[in-house]
């Protein structure tokens, strides 16, 4: 797909993207809190997400594990801090990445809060990630989310 969803001016905090989905706020809810939607769309396709877990509750963590690629392995966690289904989710992020000869590299936290509202042709779904540190790491959440996108867009018809 070529579509963009990117709100924000690329490369500044807050990276902001946006799309109307065919697809229910309930459907699309569901698709980010049931593990096994979120390891069919989250992130790349040519790298899989290997495990998800999610504990549905403020105060609840999340950790998606993606398979390691022969030089490190990827995991994002986080945890729930307002969860209002089928409206809103909110959200702590980290990127920890694990090297094969033990050293962790770990981002600062950040914050993403994802709104589903009911439009015309389906559901206005628009995720802000924000307080992101480096510009580099704004960058690569860019194009994750570009990506995420059209795969949940394949998911939920």
């Amino acid at each position: 797909m070529s579509s963009t969803f990117l709100k924000s001016p690329k490369g500044q905090d807050p990276v902001i993207v946006e799309n109307i989905f065919k697809a229910s706020p309930q459907r699309l809810f569901e698709a980010w809190t049931t593990p096994a939607d979120v390891v069919k769309w989250f992130g790349p396709e040519t790298r899989e997400l290997g495990h998800a877990e999610i504990d549905l509750q403020v105060g609840g963590l999340w950790r998606f594990t993606y398979d390691a690629n022969g030089e490190h392995a990827d995991i994002l966690e986080g945890e729930y801090q307002a969860i209002e289904a089928p409206n809103r989710l909110v959200f702590s992020w980290t990127h920890i990445r694990v090297f094969n000869d033990g050293r962790r590299e770990t981002t600062a936290p950040s914050q993403v809060t994802i709104t589903f509202e009911e439009a015309e042709t389906g559901t206005r779904m628009r995720l802000v990630h924000a307080q992101v540190v480096q510009e580099a790491g704004r960058l690569g959440i860019t194009g994750g989310w570009q990506v995420s996108f059209e795969r949940l867009i394949k998911l939920t018809g």
